[in-house]
């Protein structure tokens, strides 16, 4: 449980470092909550 909440957290701590990166050149944040939801979610072999 403890493990799955550090992974949780991680996952949204990436997820908001790259939406902050798109921003900084001008790409909108929400297909990069995307792009990395896909790449980095439970779906993904």
């Amino acid at each position: 449980m403890h493990a799955d909440l550090v992974g949780l957290g991680a996952v949204l701590l990436i997820a908001g470092l790259v939406a902050r990166g798109a921003r900084r050149i001008g790409l909108p944040s929400v297909p990069c909550y995307m792009l990395v939801g896909i790449l980095l979610g439970p779906g993904t072999p």
